[in-house]
């Protein structure tokens, strides 16, 4: 996953290029919407349950309850 990013510097709009694995970039993306694309058999349903699966983890051992947030 790549996330392009505008920054001003000195006047100067400069472009920064971040790159993360599908899931970081759902983790740091996901409060402002994400849009997962990709072709048949690529992986989308299956990042989508390891982020749930890893998320209900987290809570689990944090003895918090699911509330819906990712």
């Amino acid at each position: 996953m790549v996330q392009t990013v505008e920054r001003e510097q000195q006047g100067e709009k400069q472009e920064k290029i971040e790159r993360f694995s599908v899931l970081e970039g759902l983790r740091q993306y996901a409060p402002d919407h994400v849009l997962l694309v990709g072709r048949p058999g690529s992986g989308k349903s299956t990042a989508l349950a390891r982020l749930l699966l890893e998320q209900a983890n987290v809570e689990t051992r944090h003895g918090a309850s699911l509330d819906g947030k990712v």
